[in-house]
């Protein structure tokens, strides 16, 4: 059970959501894809000849500082499952250095999902790679793409076309917290004839639209639809890896695995990621999949058994992921069960989601939200006109272009004022809009720490406002749009939520509460149902009429030993004999 003073109580309900334009995204689905080649290293010795060769030389590129070695196991093997890559401060072949540069030229690759898991060594000097060039047409005209790639503090990702038109984003080290070194993390590369997107740990740091290659590479061909190979190195200083003589020898790249994985016939059909409402008469479905339109938008799909509750357009969004169906008879605290049906994916040959129920209850709506501007960010060539306050000055004729290693600009609401943050409105900069790919918006209770609460997956559209929605966060004091890893390029970021105001004295049954006072006793009957983020009751406790009077503390404490899921924060509803309800936002402080 937990106690009294561990939780936080907020009389609002869990569900506040704007108009959502884009869900957040996540690390692709495997769903449809299947693993053709990998390379587990599960045996010791010498990396398997079979996938890997070598490139052989000293200082082979970028002016770096190592030898290459070809299968010498000072340099590569693999030991208890993990290939290490391996600098040595020694003497070969006119180098001082000596590392390995793997290549998986033994096999083409074009198109698919691929992965490595991998430790990386961040000290200076160390610049480690993982990264994909083309079997012919030569450099630049072939292109690259550096799916992992680090030195002085940053972490890459990067696609060149082949006129060597660079398309780079970076994220700080220290950005990530203490510590990250020392964990393995997972790149991420999914790349087919559109696009090709690069992932850390689940998060999307760089998108790119194939199409922007077309015509640089051999030939007037696209670089980026033609097969080619990955290599894997530790390279030791040179033009960017920094002076690696004040620096502990050896460096190690530890490997855990590389997998590659390729599209297959798409048999799954779309999953329910949630649904939502709010009092302005909109309920929000979110897929976990593009669905076809026509089906998505049947008003017939979607049925709500309460009378009186009337469900009058269904329009499918520009991220083909999420539909918003306008209603009247909404009101505020309900609860209501939506039953959706045959709804069709994009698939060559369609699977169709059949007969899913979920429960929402419905919440006020969102409102802007304002305070006092906080950022980060030196303005482009120190001009006054593109500061980072200009992104949130309320005008999308003004833009903020700000450079540096931290870039963000956000709100501290006070020292006394929290806030629920349910969604985010911006206005990218003309021209700009690709730089808004990756950028995430976070939020913190003490301006130290934050969470990513949101990223986005693709260069919004321009000329226009791009609305999204997200489950509630727990209540905050700060909230940002962090551009770093670039130039904050925005002409307007907008933060909505409400404010988490805590009610110290409500009515039940007739009589006042105070939910600070230990004695307040709830009169029976009343019912008590307990709800998870996306709107599921998780548990029920009825107190009769022949029960005797139950403090409120009690009520509250049994509700708060519930843990209905890993979520952070869940919801109480308890309902009186006049089927009025007051709402509780139950928050586990400890997580906080």
């Amino acid at each position: 059970m937990k106690f009294l003073s561990d939780i936080a109580f907020y009389m609002l309900p869990v569900q506040i959501l704007i108009v959502c334009t884009s869900a957040a995204l996540s690390q692709p689905s495997y769903d449809n894809y299947e693993l053709v080649w990998g390379d587990e290293f599960d045996v010791d010795g010498l990396p398997d000849s079979k996938n890997w060769g070598y490139e052989v030389g000293c200082s082979v590129r970028n002016k770096e500082l190592q030898y290459y070695a070809q299968a010498r196991e000072q340099n590569s093997r693999v030991e208890d499952g993990v290939l290490i890559i391996e600098a040595r401060r020694e003497t070969m072949n006119g180098c001082s250095y000596t590392s390995a540069n793997l290549l998986s030229k033994k096999r083409d690759f074009k198109y698919g999902l691929f992965e490595i898991r991998a430790k990386i060594d961040i000290r200076q000097g160390s610049w480690p790679a993982w990264w994909w060039l083309p079997n012919s047409g030569g450099w630049p005209k072939g292109g690259e793409i550096d799916m992992m790639e680090f030195y002085k503090g940053n972490l890459l990702f990067n696609v060149m076309d082949g006129k060597q038109k660079w398309t780079s984003r970076t994220k700080a080290v220290s950005s990530l917290g203490s510590g990250w070194a020392d964990e393995f993390h997972v790149w991420t590369w999914e790349w087919d004839s559109t696009k090709i997107d690069l992932w850390l740990d689940g998060t999307l740091m760089n998108h790119y639209l194939v199409a922007n290659a077309n015509g640089t590479g051999p030939n007037g061909e696209n670089p980026f639809r033609r097969p080619g190979y990955m290599l894997i190195n530790q390279a030791i200083g040179g033009n960017n890896g920094g002076d690696p003589s004040g620096t502990a020898f050896p460096v190690k790249y530890l490997v855990d695995y590389v997998r590659v994985y390729k599209a297959g016939k798409d048999t799954t059909a779309p999953k329910v990621i949630s649904v939502t409402a709010s009092t302005a008469g909109i309920i929000t479905i979110v897929f976990s999949e593009n669905v076809e339109k026509s089906s998505a938008e049947k008003l017939s799909a979607y049925t709500i058994g309460t009378a009186g509750v009337n469900l009058l357009t269904a329009k499918l969004q520009s991220d083909e992921r999420s539909v918003l169906i306008t209603t009247s008879g909404l009101s505020d605290g309900d609860t209501h069960q939506i039953t959706i049906n045959n709804i069709n994916d994009r698939a060559a040959e369609p699977n169709t989601l059949f007969g899913v129920n979920r429960e929402f209850t419905v919440a006020p709506e969102s409102k802007k939200l304002t305070g006092s501007v906080i950022g980060n960010g030196n303005p482009y060539n120190g001009s006054s006109n593109v500061t980072y306050d200009k992104a949130v000055d309320g005008s999308s004729a003004s833009f903020a272009d700000c450079t540096g290693d931290l870039l963000w600009v956000g709100y501290d609401f006070g020292e006394k004022t929290t806030n629920i943050i349910t969604g985010f409105r911006f206005y990218p900069r003309d021209g700009y809009s690709d730089r808004m790919s990756g950028k995430t918006f976070e939020i913190s209770t003490d301006s130290k720490t934050w969470e990513k609460v949101y990223t986005i997956g693709s260069a919004p559209p321009e000329g226009s406002y791009t609305n999204v929605s997200i489950v509630n966060t727990k209540p905050v004091r700060y909230v940002r749009y962090n551009g770093t890893g670039g130039n904050l390029n925005a002409c307007e970021v907008e933060f909505w939520g409400f404010s988490a105001v805590e009610s110290p004295v409500i009515s039940f049954n007739g009589k006042p509460v105070s939910i600070k006072k230990n004695g307040s006793m709830l009169l029976m009957p009343f019912n008590v149902s307990v709800y998870s983020l996306d709107g599921k009751r998780v548990f029920a406790w009825k107190c009769g009429s022949n029960d005797g009077p139950v403090v409120l503390q009690q009520v509250l404490d049994r509700a708060g030993g519930i843990r209905p899921s890993s979520d952070k924060m869940y919801l109480v509803s308890i309902e009186d004999i006049h089927q009025r309800k007051m709402w509780y936002r139950v928050i586990n402080k400890s997580k906080l």
